[in-house]
């Protein structure tokens, strides 16, 4: 069977470059390549080559500038395959349904950013044309399943993961010394990881930290991740005028971003919108690292009681330092979250569990594979 998938054309995948959702179509690609001839279409990097192999796994990296979409469309006439997933992408749905009307297309949804951003007579159109809809969670699933009640039988939920072999906790000296190559050897790490934008909350962060500082003098806030220069002053700012000890690090690349978990103590997701899924929690799990996050989104379907912590009030920098507070002055509580998060990640968010979903709901949508021929 030969799969094909179609990448936003934001960044290009490979195994060192993307976001999440490209982090995420590499590591389902390259696991579904153990049994099929699957394709990655991104866009092109003059960074990296045309064309990549990998066992059965070809990416090929056209153009981006210009018409995007018309380039894929132009390379899916070329190539013929059995089943196409498109990620994240739901506006590409109409286009490639003209140009391939008997091929089983899925969307694959990360967000409701880019299916709520277009009218409702577009969407309904979109899940009529598409052949079944994956999103990250139960979350984005039951929210078109109520507003689409017709096509809820096309929705399906499979959760993203994690890479076991790549996030897991590291030898202690190692995490010292990456903690002394960025200079927050000698402090308790409140850690963000995630793009930095209003929106998910980093001046609620800063505000908890103050109120941590004053209760435990050796904290310091390290952010990890996407900022543009304006934004990151402000931040700088906001922390200096509270006394809070800021530590910005650049965007780490896939190859590397488990390291970032070693830097901190704690990992705090503080979003104030409705989160999808949330990787980052899951990848600070999978390292051993204590999670309190917003109680938003598909967020709760990772973190529970059990084995994190949930802030309800997503807006109250007290709430989220008094969990701060507690990890510090509770070492017992902090590792029992920490043992039953590692379990949670174990049974519920490999990638090798994301791939089999896969399979499965491949086997629904496509005929069986011949067998091969027996010789007598």
């Amino acid at each position: 069977m030969k799969l094909l998938f179609i990448a936003p054309g934001a960044k290009p995948v490979s195994a060192e470059t993307g976001g999440s959702v490209e982090i995420s179509i590499y590591q389902i690609a390259k696991r579904l390549a153990k049994k099929y001839q699957v394709t990655v279409l991104c866009r092109s990097s003059p960074k990296l080559p045309k064309r990549s192999r990998e066992g059965k796994l070809t990416i090929v990296r056209i153009p981006a500038q210009g018409n995007y979409l018309s380039n894929v469309i132009r390379y899916v006439k070329k190539n013929k395959f059995d089943c196409i997933q498109i990620d994240n992408r739901p506006n590409y749905i109409p286009e490639l349904r003209k140009t391939l009307p008997e091929t089983p297309l899925i969307l694959s949804l990360h967000s409701l950013t880019f299916m709520d951003r277009l009218e409702e007579s577009q969407q309904e159109e979109i899940l009529q044309l598409a052949s079944a809809v994956v999103c990250n969670s139960q979350f984005i699933t039951h929210y078109y399943q109520q507003r689409f009640p017709q096509h809820r039988n096309k929705l399906t939920c499979i959760y993203l993961g994690v890479d076991l072999d790549q996030f897991r906790p590291p030898q202690p000296l190692r995490k010292h010394k990456e903690r002394a190559r960025h200079q927050v050897e000698n402090t308790y790490n409140i850690l963000y990881v995630g793009r930095v934008i209003p929106m998910k909350g980093i001046h609620i962060l800063i505000a908890a930290a103050e109120i941590v500082q004053r209760m435990h003098e050796n904290t310091r806030l390290v952010i990890v991740g996407e900022c543009t220069p304006s934004y990151r002053k402000e931040l700088e700012k906001e922390a200096e005028e509270k006394g809070v000890r800021l530590t910005f690090i650049r965007n780490m690349s896939p190859k590397f971003v488990h390291r970032a978990y070693w830097l901190g103590d704690c990992l705090v997701c503080p979003t104030q919108f409705q989160e999808a899924f949330g990787l980052v929690n899951v990848e600070a799990m999978a390292c051993e690292l204590p999670v309190i996050a917003s109680n938003r989104g598909g967020i709760p379907e990772i973190i529970h009681s059990e084995n994190g912590i949930l802030i309800n009030e997503a807006d109250s920098p007290r709430r989220f330092a008094h969990a701060i507070d507690l990890l510090i002055s509770s070492p017992a509580f902090r590792d029992e979250l920490v043992d039953r998060a590692s379990i949670t990640v174990r049974l519920a968010f490999s990638w090798d569990k994301t791939a089999h979903h896969y399979k499965l709901l491949y086997k629904q949508l496509l005929p069986p594979e011949p067998e091969p021929a027996v010789i007598a």
